[in-house]
């Protein structure tokens, strides 16, 4: 493992496998994929940091796993989400432990660095699972929210499923691997929400409305200092 990740990775990160090429831990959702681009058992082949293995996320809702280490979660989870998750309040990915969300934020290349994009480039032919739910804006926010809801459920939507979120108990807000200064997390949550507004605005004026109620909402735990 790279050694800056190694200074600052908890235990059950260090547990993980390790990318040989890069140094990075491989998270437990990570596929594995062969040569002929299909999934495989992992450990063998290479990791393909873009896909999500579908085993493991149902895996991950039965037996209330860590989808970053594979753990058994505690009563408190951690959903890693962008900005614009904070107004409508759902997570395409399932809860985390708290070091582990954490550490994400902090090492994950797409999480801390606001300038990196995502990559389609040559992605293998197993491609990406259709379990994940919603409809996903493409582009890199820049600040990370660790929302820690009080209760929260799986629900239906665009033939996928997503965690639908309850009242927050807590959000940290990071970026480029640290806590993210108040301008910052304004900065980073407008882009956020000028993107929904403009969404919820083509779809319907009723959308439109809802959109508003949950951007205030949203914004009462936007720090303003």
């Amino acid at each position: 493992m790279r050694p800056e990740l190694l200074a600052i990775a908890p235990e059950r990160i260090k547990a993980l496998p390790v990318d040989p090429v890069r140094g990075f831990p491989v998270p437990w959702f990570v596929s594995w994929v062969g040569d002929d681009g299909q999934r495989c058992e992992p450990g063998t082949g290479r990791p393909e940091f873009r896909l999500a293995d579908r085993e493991k996320y149902v895996r991950s809702i039965k037996e209330k796993r860590c989808w970053v280490c594979g753990d058994v979660l505690g009563r408190r989870v951690w959903f890693v989400i962008g900005p614009m998750c904070t107004i409508n309040r759902v997570s395409a990915d399932p809860p985390a432990h708290r070091d582990c969300a954490v550490f994400s934020a902090q090492a994950c290349p797409f999480l801390n660095n606001p300038a990196m994009e995502r990559r389609e480039d040559h992605m293998p032919a197993a491609g990406r699972g259709g379990y994940f739910g919603g409809i996903g804006f493409e582009h890199n926010p820049g600040i990370t929210a660790l929302y820690v809801p009080m209760s929260f459920k799986l629900i239906n939507a665009n033939g996928g499923r997503l965690f639908a979120l309850g009242e927050p108990l807590e959000i940290l807000w990071y970026t480029c691997g640290r806590l993210a200064t108040p301008a910052e997390v304004r900065a980073g949550f407008k882009i956020g929400a000028d993107r929904l507004r403009a969404a919820a605005a083509e779809q319907s004026p009723a959308a439109l409305k809802e959109f508003e109620r949950a951007h205030a909402r949203a914004l009462t735990f936007v720090p303003t200092a």
